[in-house]
């Protein structure tokens, strides 16, 4: 658990079925670079979205995402250090993937 007492997770919403959400914990080292595509290398795997699709990563107290193009392979560099105009904040709302909606969350620890 983090100094905080808290940890982060992933909710997502797919199609199949219908409306069905799912919880990706991602335990107290929280949201920082996190893969999400159909690659089982990836923290949160989805299937029918691009083998590597995004990664979110933190810069400062933000959330934001770094979309891939297809054909994106692993290793890929490293995440940026401060987002651009180019990267999606995503700490604060829902945001989509192919057919699914995720939503980033923190979650209170443990005592």
């Amino acid at each position: 658990m983090s100094a905080s007492g808290r940890g982060a997770a992933i909710l997502v919403r797919g199609a199949e079925p219908p409306g069905a959400t799912a919880k990706v914990d991602l335990g107290a080292s929280g949201i920082t670079e996190t893969m999400i595509g159909s690659d089982p290398r990836c923290r949160v795997v989805l299937p029918g979205i691009a083998p590597i699709a995004a990664r979110s990563f933190g810069a400062s107290i933000h959330t934001y995402l770094e979309f891939f193009p297809p054909g994106t392979e692993f290793p890929l560099p490293p995440a940026p250090d401060m987002p651009t105009v180019e990267h999606l904040r995503v700490d604060q709302s829902e945001f989509r993937i192919g057919p699914y909606a995720l939503r980033f969350v923190e979650e209170a620890g443990n005592p």
